[in-house]
């Protein structure tokens, strides 16, 4: 439902190249539940994908279709406490892994570096994004990150040589496309359809706009009459989108 959200919002991401799936969560303990079933389900996808994943080589990356790291979606993010998505080296959610959160610095992004058990063991907060659409270390020839980012859910770093990846887009948007989900004590319904477009519908009143995943744990609305941009909480279990949940925790059903 729309509305304006405050301290719990972040901007949307796009674009395409290795694969993995996973969410990574925090919050509340109805969000913590929310987010560790969906790491669980995302597991089993990010597996299967590794392998595609290891064999990708920076050759792979196409100069003039990098996104821009400023759009990136970090994932959800919620009373200071980290719950952005973890995006795993090769798309195995074994091994080590990075992540990003909102920062107030050039590039609007910090990273961080963890380990195969999510214990943090790097990070860099002096981070620019250059014209070609690097987000890299700032201020030095012998930057400690240099990445790039060719699709919402995976990048590459060149001083490491690494590929990351947090999540499979088109197995995401397929777990939303044709769903609806529901508040029935408060009469809202939201259905996504499978061509972008959702309608939402407040006490028989209703209202059209756009929707894509924007992180592996994000769906990100927007609505046609004035651009407005919302973002709800995927709940993912057993390979399914169960629940959405709006800024405010509101839950949203999925209805069978």
């Amino acid at each position: 439902m729309k509305r304006f959200m405050t301290g719990v919002f972040a901007v949307a991401c796009a674009g395409a190249m290795c694969m993995g799936l996973v969410a990574c969560g925090g919050g509340s303990s109805s969000g913590s539940a929310s987010a560790s079933s969906a790491s669980a389900s995302a597991s089993a996808s990010a597996s299967s994908a590794s392998a595609s994943a290891s064999s990708s080589s920076a050759s792979a990356l196409n100069p003039d279709n990098l996104v821009d790291p400023a759009t990136i979606n970090p994932g959800w993010l919620d009373s200071g406490v980290r719950t952005s998505d973890v995006w795993f080296l090769n798309g195995d959610t074994s091994a080590e892994g990075i992540f990003f959160t909102n920062a107030a610095n050039d590039a609007g992004l910090s990273y961080t570096k963890v380990d195969a058990n999510d214990e943090e063991t790097d990070s860099e907060f002096d981070l620019v994004i250059t014209e070609d659409l690097h987000l890299r270390t700032a201020g030095t020839t012998a930057p400690k990150i240099d990445i790039v980012f060719d699709d919402d859910m995976n990048c590459y770093d060149y001083v490491t040589g690494n590929f990351y990846s947090r999540g499979d887009l088109q197995e995401l948007t397929n777990m939303v496309a044709g769903k609806t989900f529901a508040d029935p004590d408060r009469q809202i319904e939201m259905t996504f359809f499978e061509d972008g477009t959702y309608t939402e519908t407040v006490k028989g009143e209703s209202e059209n706009g756009t929707w894509k995943v924007a992180a592996s744990t994000v769906v990100e609305m927007t609505y046609d009459s004035d651009g407005y941009v919302e973002e709800y909480r995927l709940t993912i279990d057993d390979g399914a989108v169960t629940q959405i949940m709006d800024s405010g925790w509101k839950y949203y059903t999925l209805k069978k």
